[in-house]
């Protein structure tokens, strides 16, 4: 555990005393290291593309494998959303936080897809819009680089985070905990459940919480705010486990088309992963093993980079394939390519940085 939650521990299901005053005052590097982790372990599951198209070969299979371990990257991403930005009213006023959402994420969003529009269009990838109508339904529908999709549930969390934010103001922890568990039982569990043994889900029990992922966001904050005992930690770590190798199973034995839930986020492998992932990084000693002011300084510049990666891995992903020659099925491709497409975004990134107008692309 951290140094600033062992001095703050309290019995599990309450908050953790004095958390604003930490929280704003005291630098929580796991944090930065979930951000980190999270990053790179999106260019796992892009590098293991091959997942999603079912074949009963040897590649498949590890790439599935590489899928499923790596499958809580996005979830955690938006949990540390909540975890950041629900109490910013602490910070700054709503209408400031508009503003560094539009600067740090809607208009990078904007820009590299109109970036990435001009390059794919020069590079015979695709058509250029015919219209202003065509132009828009590229850009919000995600159709010139596809893994921007996240962007789209992401802004719709922004727009709800003033809501949570008074809603979490008086620290009502209880509530938070019912919510999660009420959603992770008729969101997740239930549909699948019925999925799997051929009944039709009435979904007019399903909470519905834009798309369903604003569950990660609460679930973040509200993990990061209260102790968790080791007991549960166990239990959490064990049902996380069991449903990683439950989704493996599933996917292979429905030949990669088991429903849409098993490959869904709200999934209970993406919610339980998720969350387990989040509580065991927040339970090491980061303060103990990085204790150097560079050590700190580190993480945070490599932290502040992973936005800048993910917005331009695709481009790197696209130019690696073409300078090596190698497929998404080959195993160099899928093992040290997202590392080597990690360092290779990272270099240009801080080259980005370090750029006066540039860096405006690189928040």
């Amino acid at each position: 555990m951290q140094k600033q939650d062992n001095a703050l521990a309290v019995k599990e299901g309450t908050p953790i005393p004095s958390t604003k005053a930490a929280r704003h005052h005291v630098y929580i590097y796991y944090y930065d290291i979930l951000n980190i982790f999270a990053c790179l372990s999106v260019l796992v599951l892009h590098f293991n593309g091959l997942s999603h198209a079912y074949s009963q070969t040897a590649a498949y299979y590890q790439a599935l494998g590489a899928e499923c371990l790596f499958f809580w990257a996005v979830p955690v991403f938006l949990m540390l959303t909540g975890a950041t930005l629900i109490d910013y009213r602490h910070r700054y006023s709503t209408r400031a936080f508009f503003k560094k959402r539009i600067t740090k994420t809607f208009v990078p969003f904007i820009a590299w897809s109109f970036l990435a529009l001009a390059w794919k269009v020069l590079t015979n990838q695709m058509e250029g819009p015919v219209g202003p109508r065509s132009l828009i339904d590229l850009i919000f529908n995600t159709k010139i680089i596809d893994v921007y999709w996240f962007f789209i549930p992401l802004f719709s969390i922004y727009l709800m985070i003033p809501i949570l934010s008074l809603f979490v103001k008086n620290e009502n922890f209880i509530q938070l905990k019912y919510i999660v568990c009420v959603y992770i039982m008729l969101n997740s569990i239930l549909p699948l459940l019925f999925e799997l043994i051929g009944i039709p889900f009435n979904g007019n029990l399903n909470i519905s919480l834009m798309g369903g992922y604003l569950i990660f966001p609460v679930l973040g904050y509200y993990l990061a705010n209260t102790q968790m005992s080791s007991r549960h930690r166990q239990i959490l770590y064990i049902l996380a486990i069991v449903a990683t190798v439950l989704r493996y199973l599933i996917i292979v034995e429905y030949e990669g088309a088991p429903g849409s839930l098993a490959w869904s986020y709200l999934s209970p492998a993406g919610i339980l992963q998720g969350a387990a992932v989040f509580v065991f990084i927040k339970q090491v000693d980061w303060p103990r093993l990085l204790s150097n002011t560079k050590g700190e300084q580190a993480i945070r510049r490599l932290s502040s980079c992973s936005f800048g990666i993910y917005l331009i891995h695709m481009i790197v992903f696209y130019y690696g394939l073409a300078l090596t020659h190698l497929d998404g099925s080959s195993l160099i491709w899928r093992t040290l390519g997202p590392l080597v497409a990690y360092l290779v975004c990272l270099a240009i990134v801080l080259v980005g940085k370090s750029i006066p107008l540039v860096r405006r692309l690189f928040p």
